[in-house]
């Protein structure tokens, strides 16, 4: 697979994706293509994405200080995660009480980006895209107006615990 071709490749992968695409793999991807030209890009791409040391078992606390813990991993500039992080804002007045909101940047952050693909590993989640939340053993990769209600049903859940 010529350079070229696989460009396009990952292009159309991240366009094809749920939500805003992490973008530290595919500049990894790049990268590497770009320091060795002759490596086969198939068996570059496989390489990249299994072999991160993203296998390692991660844990995650349920709580912080008292309140549920509620981790949002996202992306600077992301429009999926900016709406994200409003509802949780204008969730505070009711809520607030029950949750601390935990964020990691991973676009520019490549140590919360390989935190965050560790964590959706461990939980058989993709980890491919943000927003990506976690309250105890449920987690969302992507943001719509049907998760609203999980989400909150979730941190009552954890709260109650």
């Amino acid at each position: 697979m010529n350079k070229k071709k696989l460009l396009i490749l990952i292009t159309v992968l991240a366009v094809l994706s749920t939500g805003c695409v992490v973008r530290n793999r595919i500049k990894k991807v790049i990268n590497k293509i770009e320091e060795n030209e002759s490596t086969n890009g198939e068996s570059l791409i496989n390489d990249i994405m299994d072999n991160d040391n993203s296998n390692k078992e991660v844990s995650l606390d349920v709580k912080k200080d008292g309140k549920v813990a509620v981790y949002l991993f996202r992306g600077e500039g992301c429009p999926h995660c900016e709406e994200a992080m409003e509802w949780f804002n204008s969730i505070k007045e009711d809520y607030g009480n029950l949750y601390v909101l935990i964020d990691y940047e991973t676009w520019y952050n490549e140590e919360n980006a390989s935190l965050m693909s560790k964590v959706a590993e461990s939980r058989g989640d993709s980890g491919m895209g943000v927003p990506y939340i976690v309250i105890g053993d449920n987690s969302w990769e992507g943001f719509t107006d049907s998760y609203k209600e999980e989400i909150i049903n979730q941190i009552k859940k954890v709260s109650e615990k």
